[in-house]
């Protein structure tokens, strides 16, 4: 691998994380304007329909799974605007984001296997 693959690499990744950090962000705040909540035991929120998943998906499965990083920062953004004021806002916009880029990067890795 020369330096120059590596660092049009680099610019590849670059591209696509802002892509996915805005993608993840509006479909997020999309999925949290249109979708109904439902609470059940807990005050958290739960989606019965959860579309980001599959964006997410889609986006690493096409752009890189090395693109991880935009769906924690989107996530984080949108869980952080939606949920601002809230007592569990904190601890929902640290654990949500793990659990969206885990969902999505697992995903990918376990396509690609097949």
């Amino acid at each position: 691998m020369t330096s120059t693959h590596r660092s049009s690499e680099r610019g590849e990744l670059l591209k696509g994380v802002p892509i996915v950090a805005l993608a993840t962000f509006l479909t997020m705040s999309l999925t949290f304007r249109v979708v109904p909540q439902f609470y059940g035991t807990s005050e958290l929120p739960v989606y019965p329909i959860w579309p980001v998943a599959g964006v997410n998906m889609a986006l690493l499965f096409l752009l890189g799974a090395a693109c991880w990083p935009g769906i924690l920062v989107g996530s984080a953004l949108a869980n952080l605007f939606a949920f601002w004021g809230e007592p569990y806002a904190i601890s929902y916009t640290l654990l949500s984001p793990l659990g969206n880029t885990m969902e999505a990067w697992l995903g990918v890795v376990l396509l690609r296997r097949t």
